[in-house]
């Protein structure tokens, strides 16, 4: 992505579009307070570039991460808990769970200095098995990985 690619935001200072893993993705950015957004933002392009750039090639690392963090036996329960589950299977493999998540939306933290950034993924579920909650997932600076939950 360019600087042009990007254009003013309600929620955050700027916002743009991105393909991530054949889909496209809306990328935020959130700066410190007391920076200059669109000085800022030149600034954070490349870096930010780098990160998206991992997170797309890097697909089953996330997958795993999340796999780790035990969401599919999360959906599992929410879907036997369900009164009419209709639409979901009465197990959910972790295979078949992991090749429903969906990247959604993601906020590139920027912090002191160009290089320090944080990607905070939000993934869907399609089928929605958490009922319009996401799988929260941080890419770290050193691109070590977190998931967060469902949020």
């Amino acid at each position: 992505m360019v600087f042009e690619d990007f254009r003013k935001s309600d929620e955050y200072p700027f916002e743009a579009e991105t393909d991530i893993w054949g889909e496209k993705v809306r990328i935020l950015t959130d700066f410190n307070d007391d920076e200059d957004y669109a000085c800022a933002l030149r600034g954070y392009i490349s870096p930010v570039n780098a990160k998206l750039k991992w997170l797309s090639e890097n697909r089953e690392s996330v997958l795993k991460c999340i796999a780790d963090a035990g969401i599919a036996a999360m959906a599992e329960h929410r879907v036997s808990n369900m009164e009419d589950a209709g639409e979901f299977p009465l197990t959910i493999e972790e295979e078949y769970f992991l090749g429903c998540i969906h990247p959604r939306e993601i906020i590139a933290c920027c912090d002191e200095g160009h290089s320090n950034v944080t990607l905070e993924c939000y993934f869907v579920c399609r089928p929605d098995f958490f009922s319009g909650q996401q799988i929260l997932l941080f890419v770290n600076p050193d691109l070590s990985l977190y998931c967060n939950g469902v949020v």
